[in-house]
């Protein structure tokens, strides 16, 4: 990305959740540019909204989406694939200095208001929330974060670096590709301490367990993107140790977290929406 010229356009990524993914936005932010993401599941028509909003001059994909980078880029966006770059290339801290108001990346908004718009977040922006949540989450270096959500939305930009700035591990899973089974074996290999999902994605996963799973590893559920209820309070009562906290954010594209709450399996409250914590 650093060898492309016009730091004010982002880098665009069209890959699945992945360590190729992970180290094209590391590599992105490092180069000083912010990123865009598309994620290759979505329509082509959402995507190539995205693209024209968002003007970026690189593409960065794999071989297996290679075709519909090709079909999506535009004449003035050069397409990168990462699978092909070769060993030449410099593998070392290009050590820029970056000021902290750069931009880090752009998401696109839902639409659930109207039509979908594209925020802006700064690295100053994005650290001060990665310390936050980190903080809040009580990660250390022993940790191991699951990042289940597709590219272009903001919880997979807080599951990817809130770990990786705290010194803790990801542990991308790709649901789209592996289903509910693939997400079963991947936490049950007992790496992942905080199991980290979008409530809706959490509540489908529930109702496909029996209750003899091992999830003894898992310290804490996150649960992002809604509101979360005294049913799903329920389901992880249901299939986590009791020694698992439950952790709900609420948030926006815009504002990042606004606040959040932790339970314990012990925690009580009236049926309904959890309460949504504190700032």
């Amino acid at each position: 990305a650093g060898t492309c010229a016009s730091i004010d356009r982002p880098v665009a990524t069209l890959l699945g959740m992945s360590p190729a993914y992970i180290c094209a936005l590391i590599g992105a932010l490092k180069a000083g540019r912010f990123y865009v993401s598309l994620a290759p599941d979505f329509p082509a028509e959402s995507s190539r909204k995205i693209l024209a909003v968002s003007t970026p001059n690189v593409l960065i994909a794999d071989t297996e989406n290679l075709h519909l980078a090709e079909e999506l880029a535009g004449d003035n966006c050069t397409i990168l694939n990462i699978d092909v770059l070769g060993d030449s290339l410099e593998d070392t801290n290009p050590g820029l200095g970056i000021a902290a108001d750069t931009l880090a990346y752009m998401v696109f908004t839902s639409g659930s208001t109207g039509v979908p718009k594209g925020v802006y977040q700064n690295q100053r922006n994005l650290l001060r929330y990665c310390r936050s949540q980190a903080e809040v989450m009580q990660i250390t270096a022993t940790d191991c974060i699951s990042c289940c959500s597709t590219p272009p939305v903001v919880g997979t930009v807080t599951s990817l670096f809130v770990p990786l700035m705290a010194g803790a591990a990801v542990f991308p899973v790709n649901v789209t590709k592996l289903g509910f089974p693939g997400l079963l074996d991947s936490l049950e290999q007992g790496h992942v301490t905080v199991f980290t999902v979008y409530v809706t994605l959490f509540r489908r996963f529930a109702g496909t367990l029996s209750g003899n799973e091992n999830f003894g590893a898992i310290r804490l559920v996150r649960l992002l993107g809604g509101a979360a209820t005294s049913l799903d309070f329920q389901r992880y009562r249901a299939h986590f140790a009791s020694s698992c906290r439950l952790l709900t954010i609420y948030g926006s594209s815009e504002t990042m977290s606004i606040c959040a709450g932790v339970y314990d399996q012990n925690s009580q409250f009236e049926d309904g929406n959890l309460s949504p914590g504190r700032p």
